[in-house]
């Protein structure tokens, strides 16, 4: 091996050197068998051609001329009703719920009964954009720890993204 074959293979990628007239020989023989894009072919085509004060005349007029405008609000594709300020984790109403199910819960997991040195979280049986009117109900709640909660079918990414994918578990009963 040569010196300068130890110190390209050193660097790592040869970064800042250049192929040898045989490599590049070789790699354009690689390449006869692939197939050229027609995109490839436009773009090859178009290098080093700068763009006429013609073309971003017409360029302009066009994007002035457009009407088409991205969706927003409730024409989007993904809008599920607008933001609802008090279902966001530092809202006041959303605090008194979790306080008023730890009370009622005796600040006890209702998973595994553990009380006390651990952190509790206020869950919701019925998903808050399953049922919107059960957000705020009391009995629609339940005290547990963390690892009991990470075990919910409804934690986090394992929650149904559609209401028609959410079942609701068989023994509740929501007042």
């Amino acid at each position: 091996m040569s010196a300068s074959a130890k110190k390209i293979s050193r660097t790592g990628q040869g970064l800042g050197r250049h192929h040898s007239e045989g490599t590049k020989a070789k790699l354009s023989a690689s390449a006869l068998g692939r197939p050229v894009t027609w995109g490839n072919k436009i773009s090859e085509g178009k290098k080093g051609i700068p763009r006429t004060p013609e073309h971003n005349s017409h360029a302009k007029e066009a994007r002035e001329r457009s009407t088409w405008k991205p969706p927003r609000g409730s024409s989007h594709w993904n809008f599920k009703g607008g933001v609802i300020n008090y279902l966001k984790s530092d809202s006041s109403v959303l605090k008194e719920w979790r306080k008023a199910v730890f009370e009622r819960d005796d600040w006890t997991c209702q998973g595994c009964e553990v009380r006390g040195g651990v952190e509790l979280n206020a869950d919701h049986i019925v998903p808050k954009w399953a049922d919107l009117s059960l957000a705020f109900t009391i009995s629609n709640g339940r005290t547990l720890c963390r690892p009991c909660h990470v075990e919910t079918k409804t934690f986090g990414w394992k929650a149904p993204r559609r209401p028609s994918e959410f079942q609701l578990p068989l023994p509740m009963v929501v007042q």
